[in-house]
Parts: structure tokens; C-alpha cells; sequence
């Protein structure tokens, strides 16, 4: 039987900031540049179990590769319990700045994207849980890329683009930024962060540090590879996300009571990977998306948390109208 209400994660404690989603303890990583099939690009994960000698705080392989160190920003992730969250927990690596130039971050061939896509995957079982904070609303941020009036079939590259990422605290729009650009690529399932990854990423970077979770217009672990969008552009940011989309793109599963907050399991190959959740009673479920270091159960309490009358969380809703908006504008004045 579904269930009729998102499942309850156990209350966040200050041990799980070390353990990641299987619940094994995280192990830190570092990247190198590395070849595959001739292409320099891809990127090799190497394992470090943060051994460390009394004397240093960074695990020893780190310091030898010459440290390529970052702390985690997510807001109840990569900082010490307790802390006044200045400094880092040694024991934790995030993915950003670990990629080998903005190429690596966003490759231009599908192939290569499909390689990340597997390296992903594989790192976001490692990744430490993130849940909202116990002292203060989230601040909630969201991304979403508007296409032409219009539009016919799957695009191409070159199509214009309007970007618009928010931050959201407790129902207030705070802060945004809209861009203007060029789809890279046409719409391929699997594939969307050949289109509109990089525009997404932009658009986020250019809100600043000002957010705690990211919300997408993308799957996460619904993928052929394990890593959709929501995924690999929480990746880039160095911050947690939740995909939403209209329907699951390999996921199955039954649909949820008609009541608003109900839920049902969407799973893919056995494992739970989102929930068709109804945002408003009577209107057409959504799709909740697992997102970077972002479990289901979280994304899906996450998602009726933030939305209010309308069917799409208030983040997204925000984001697509002021991306739709400065499309009109820019079709108006043309």
C-alpha cells in the first residue's frame, strides 16, 4: 500500500554530519586530472579514509596532493556540532572546486557527460546527509530556465534562454538575479545538463552564498546513470538540492491520495529515488526528486514545507515567473 503521507526521517544528530546516506562513515576524496580513452577531462576519484597525524587537520593524502580543499556550505553539513560555523570538519570534502576547469564541470559531449554522470553517482552515496537547520528556516533557493514562445520539438543549441535563480525565506522572495543566454544543446532525456546546465549554474553562482538548498526543475537519482541534473548542478554549487519534475523519467510507482500531503514511493531497480507528492488537494501530483546530499524523505517534507496555495514549491514558482517575465520583456522590446 503507498503511503499516504512522506515517510518521517529520524531527528537530525550531530554523528550523522560524518555519515552519509547508507549510513556508512563518509570517506574523504580528492580529485586529479586523469586521462580515459584520450580525453583529459574526466576526473578520477581517489579515496583518502581520513587518516591524519596529530599534527595536521587534513587528511594525509590531501596534503600531499597539495590539498585541494574546500568545506561543505550546506547548513547542517560539514561543520563541526556545536561550532560557531567558521571552521570546516577536516573529515568532510566537498565536490566543488575539485573539477578541472569549467569544461569538467559541464562537459560538451554526451559521452563525457556520461562519465560524470557514473562519477556522480557513485560519490553521492559518500556524501553527508543534509537536513534543514534546527535553529532557523531555511533559506530556500531555486533555479529554473524558460525556453521561447512557442517552441517546437526538442530545441537545439543556440535556442535563446532566460535563467532566473531566488533565495526564499519563509515565503518571502529575498533575493534574485535574472539572466539572459543560449541553450547549449537540445533536450535529451538523461541529458539535460548538456542544455542548460551550465546557464542554471550561473544564474546560482550569481546569488551568492545566500542560500542553505537549491531546488531544480530536474531528477536526481530518477536517472539512467544515478545522477540527473539536480544532482550534478548541487554538485558544481557545493550545495544541497531537491528536483521537482511534472512525471519520473524511469521511476515507477502508485499515485498518492488526493489530499494534500499525501505521498506515494517512487522507486527505480528496488531503490527509493523520489515521491509523487500532492502539493494541493486535487491538483495533478508532482515529483519529488533525491537531490545532492538530499534523501527523499527530506526533499519531500522540504517540498510541502515551502509551498503554499499554488502546486509548484514557492522557490520554483518564483524562479519560473521572473524567468517567463524577462522573456516577455525581452520579446516586447526586441
Amino acid at each position: 500500500m503507498a503511503p499516504n503521507v512522506c515517510a518521517q526521517t529520524s531527528p537530525w544528530s550531530p554523528a550523522d554530519t560524518a555519515r552519509g546516506r547508507s549510513g556508512q562513515p563518509v570517506v574523504s576524496r580528492y580529485l586529479i586530472k586523469g586521462t580515459h580513452n584520450n580525453s583529459p577531462w574526466i576526473l578520477q576519484a581517489v579515496r583518502s579514509f581520513g587518516r591524519r597525524s596529530p599534527r595536521r587537520s587534513r587528511p594525509l593524502a590531501l596534503q600531499r596532493c597539495g590539498g585541494l580543499w574546500s568545506g561543505d556550505r550546506g547548513a547542517g553539513t560539514g561543520v563541526h556540532p556545536g561550532s560557531n560555523g567558521d571552521e570546516s570538519d577536516p573529515s568532510l570534502m566537498s565536490w566543488s572546486g575539485l573539477f578541472e576547469g569549467e569544461s569538467a564541470v559541464w562537459p560538451g559531449s554526451s559521452r563525457q557527460l556520461e562519465e560524470l554522470q557514473r562519477t556522480l553517482a557513485v560519490q553521492w552515496h559518500n556524501e553527508p546527509a543534509w537536513h534543514p537547520p534546527l535553529d532557523r528556516p531555511p533559506r530556500v533557493g531555486a533555479a529554473f530556465a524558460a525556453t521561447p514562445h512557442g517552441l517546437v520539438g526538442t530545441g537545439a543549441a543556440g535556442d535563446p534562454a532566460w535563467v532566473a535563480a531566488v533565495v526564499v525565506l519563509e515565503g518571502r522572495l529575498v533575493k534574485s538575479t535574472v539572466l539572459s543566454g543560449r541553450f547549449h544543446g537540445p533536450y535529451v532525456p538523461g541529458l539535460l545538463a548538456l542544455r542548460e546546465g551550465r546557464l542554471l549554474h550561473d544564474a546560482v553562482r550569481a546569488l551568492g552564498d545566500t542560500l542553505d538548498v537549491l531546488m531544480v526543475n530536474a531528477t536526481g537519482r530518477d536517472h539512467p546513470r544515478g545522477a540527473g541534473l539536480a544532482i550534478h548542478l548541487g554538485a558544481a554549487c557545493d550545495l544541497p538540492t531537491v528536483g521537482m519534475t511534472d512525471r519520473p523519467l524511469l521511476a515507477s510507482g502508485p499515485e498518492p491520495g488526493n489530499k494534500r500531503g499525501a505521498a506515494a514511493e517512487l522507486r527505480l531497480e528496488g531503490e527509493l529515488v523520489g515521491y509523487r507528492v500532492r502539493t494541493r488537494t486535487g491538483v495533478r501530483a508532482a515529483v519529488i526528486h533525491a537531490g545532492w546530499r538530499v534523501d527523499p524523505d527530506t526533499a519531500c517534507k522540504l517540498v510541502l514545507d515551502v509551498t503554499r496555495s499554488s502546486r509548484t514549491p514557492e522557490p520554483l514558482r518564483q524562479a519560473r515567473r521572473l524567468a517567463r517575465a524577462r522573456r516577455s520583456h525581452d520579446s516586447v522590446f526586441a
